[in-house]
């Protein structure tokens, strides 16, 4: 727009549209093949930061490549956004009569006002996309500050895992021949405070099984089952909150026994206490789960098994001496048995130590997935962590292309009223005036696209509610924040071209008149 009297004058010696189109395509095109390249050279450091935090449930992650296909899309989208943008305003430009463009420039006078509205359009659109990525950066953090904040059940700190796969044990007592002088020597090792085995390690998503309580008619409970050793509850710092953990005595030869958490407690015994009510199997489960009933002796408190943002579910523990032998083959078929470790100092350490104690009762033992406990609670928000990296990214980046916006659409007209805010300095209008004028108008563009945006904001909200923990859709610290953050910074954006117009020296300005 600014060069609208040099197409003009080239029109009047000759240029032909054509001509200038061409001329105001080649700009353009080499204005995108710059921004495209260094863009796709962001993009290829951007994607590998970003596969680094994939979450492992995202299937085909390993097939994520920078490849031409991508490559190719991005950058004709590019060229073609660079031509659009190029040559949208010098079709219209040089449609004008050439009189008419010549008579306009010499007065300096400001671009129509269809254009005008148009540069406050983009503008307020930029705003409001912002906005709305916005808010939904602020209400994923939230939900992500809150998921971190939640009680586990357990305490993940200096732990040790690993998966030992027990194919080879046709059944519990096998089974127990291996586990009993492990676990015997890995809990007398001077850097272990305390070390169990389990079926499943919490959160992780393991089958349920169906249990019924003892008087409870037609009370049937899916519950998290986990098979442990003696010691597990103290390795992994789950509380005991009424009677007793299990000791080696609670074996094939003793009464059957269970212990449950406050979730089952409460569904299955609301009235009175669990300790010493039994529970059992439903008559219709699989053979190789039927077994004598239960007697609960201790109550737990509740563990996150499953996920960090999904509520504790009614879980059972059992001894792992006690489960059945079609159990067992079962389990030891297509799940290996987890093994956790407390330790006194840096759980990764240790690591040499407990495999040398596991190949001293089986030398031939496989060991798979070592990892702290803290990387397994880490990785079990691996999504949201991932969701919300993506939109803080692209947030901040909208973020900036709106203030940017906010800037040069302000800049431009302050640049254009060059002549009316010398005459109105003249007449004796203040800097605090001119001040005020100019960012009045700059932000009313830019209140109305956070008005825009808050809006479709509110609709973001309920759209995202599934990824949200504790947080509401409609959070008034988010909406509220986002917009006086957009406010201000939109504020500073007008304030510079707004300053820079205190200072037009009315003569030159009126000379130019």
């Amino acid at each position: 727009m600014a060069r609208r009297r040099e197409v003009a004058i080239r029109s009047a010696i000759g240029a032909s549209r054509w001509r200038l189109l061409r001329q105001s395509l080649t700009e353009s095109i080499l204005l995108s093949l710059f921004g495209s390249a260094a863009g796709l050279i962001l993009a290829g450091i951007g994607m590998r930061l970003l596969l680094r935090e994939l979450p492992e449930s995202i299937p085909w992650s390993a097939d994520i490549t920078f490849d031409l296909p991508v490559v190719s899309f991005a950058f004709v989208l590019a060229l073609l956004s660079g031509a659009l943008f190029g040559l949208t305003p010098a079709w219209s430009g040089a449609g004008v009569p050439i009189f008419e463009t010549l008579k306009a420039a010499s007065a300096r006078s400001t671009s129509g006002s269809a254009t005008a509205h148009f540069r406050r359009l983009l503008v307020v659109t930029e705003i409001a996309i912002s906005m709305l990525l916005m808010v939904g950066a602020s209400l994923l953090i939230q939900s992500f500050w809150q998921l971190q904040r939640v009680s586990l059940g357990f305490n993940p700190a200096n732990i040790l895992t690993m998966k030992m796969p027990l194919q080879k044990h046709a059944g519990t007592q096998s089974m127990m021949r291996f586990l009993d002088p492990m676990m015997e020597r890995a809990n007398a090792s001077p850097g272990v405070v305390a070390a169990g085995t389990s079926t499943s390690l919490p959160l992780e998503n393991r089958p349920d099984w169906e249990y019924e309580a003892e008087g409870r008619v037609a009370l049937s409970l899916g519950a998290e089952f986990r098979a442990i050793s003696p010691r597990y509850l103290q390795a992994m710092g789950i509380g005991l909150v009424r009677g007793r953990s299990f000791t080696q005595r609670d074996n094939a030869a003793s009464l059957r026994v269970a212990i449950v958490n406050e979730a089952f407690a409460r569904k299955a015994f609301p009235q009175a206490s669990a300790i010493g009510r039994r529970i059992y199997p439903p008559a219709n489960s699989p053979a190789w789960l039927q077994e004598p009933p239960r007697e609960i002796v201790g109550i737990v408190a509740d563990v996150r098994e499953e996920r960090l943002r999904k509520l504790p579910r009614p879980a059972v523990y059992v001894p792992q001496a006690q489960v059945s032998d079609g159990f067992s083959q079962m389990t030891n078929r297509f799940l290996p048995l987890s093994l956790a470790v407390r330790t006194r100092g840096a759980p990764l350490q240790a690591i040499t130590s407990v495999k040398q104690i596991v190949h001293s009762v089986d030398p031939l033992q496989p060991i798979a997935e070592i990892r702290s406990m803290d990387d397994i609670v880490s990785r079990s928000a691996s999504r949201e962590r991932f969701n919300l990296t993506l939109m803080v990214l692209f947030g901040g980046i909208s973020f900036s292309l709106a203030s940017i916006g906010s800037y040069g659409v302000v800049s431009y007209t302050v640049s254009q009223r060059t002549q009316e805010l010398g005459v109105r300095i003249a007449l004796g209008a203040s800097s605090a005036d001119i001040l005020r004028l100019v960012i009045s108008e700059g932000m009313l563009i830019s209140m109305t696209g956070v008005a825009v945006g808050l809006a479709g904001a509110y609709g973001l909200g309920r759209y995202m509610a599934a990824m949200l923990f504790s947080v509401k859709p409609s959070d008034p610290t988010s909406l509220l924040g986002v917009a006086l953050l957009m406010l201000a910074v939109s504020f500073l954006a007008n304030l510079v071209p707004a300053m820079r117009a205190t200072r037009v020296d009315p003569i030159t300005a009126l000379r130019l008149e």
